[in-house]
């Protein structure tokens, strides 16, 4: 009977950690943006809303971008002024010289991105290698952004995006820790994904 209840409760124990494993994908509201509620599944960002008739309207020939901030504490791995680095860089793409997206066009309007690192946290070498598989010690990040008429500063776009890295359920921490090299790898992929859809809702 000890041994059924103790199996039991192993079996159910690892049932709620892959349930909550797997619920926890979803972009968790911050408070950075108002507009949790109307944001959509998008193409290449988890999570998507836009004023796409007013967008059209503006004609705009370039996004600059604002400002970008770490709502997060610095660890001893990754610090919030690196990630805001990598995630300027990882916007730009080729254009990474420049502090702007050129939509093309002698006028038009221009637009501005600002975004925020909201979850950043690299995750446990030790607890990835353990149970890297059931979810333990994966890393996570959050990107959140909004994009504005620079002048008049109404709200065109907004947008969120969340992913975990789980080091290959531990495999790639055998040879050092992983963490900062999943966080380094995920700004790079959103901040991708973030040109792609500003390319896609602004006709670059």
């Amino acid at each position: 009977m000890t041994v059924k209840r103790l199996t039991n409760g192993v079996v159910g124990m690892t049932f709620v950690m892959l349930l909550s494993s797997a619920c926890t994908h979803a972009v968790r509201p911050t408070g950075y943006l108002e507009n949790y509620k109307q944001l959509r599944p998008s193409n290449d960002i988890e999570l998507l809303w836009s004023e796409h008739d007013r967008i059209v309207q503006g004609q705009y020939k370039r996004i600059v971008i604002g400002r970008i901030e770490a709502r997060v504490v610095d660890s001893e791995k990754v610090t919030g002024e690196e990630a805001c680095k990598w995630l300027r860089y990882a916007v730009l793409g080729k254009s990474a010289s420049s502090e702007s997206l050129v939509l093309g066009g002698e006028t038009g309007k221009t637009a501005k991105l600002d975004l925020a690192i909201t979850e950043m946290t690299p995750g446990s070498a030790f607890a990835r290698i353990m149970a890297g598989e059931l979810g333990a010690g994966h890393a996570w990040l959050q990107i959140e952004g909004r994009v504005t008429d620079e002048e008049s500063g109404v709200l065109l776009l907004t947008l969120a995006d969340r992913r975990r890295g789980s080091g290959a359920h531990g495999f790639r921490d055998t040879v050092g820790d992983s963490g900062p090299a999943m966080i380094s790898e995920g700004i790079t992929a959103i901040g991708g994904s973030i040109r792609r859809e500003l390319a896609r809702e602004f006709g670059l």
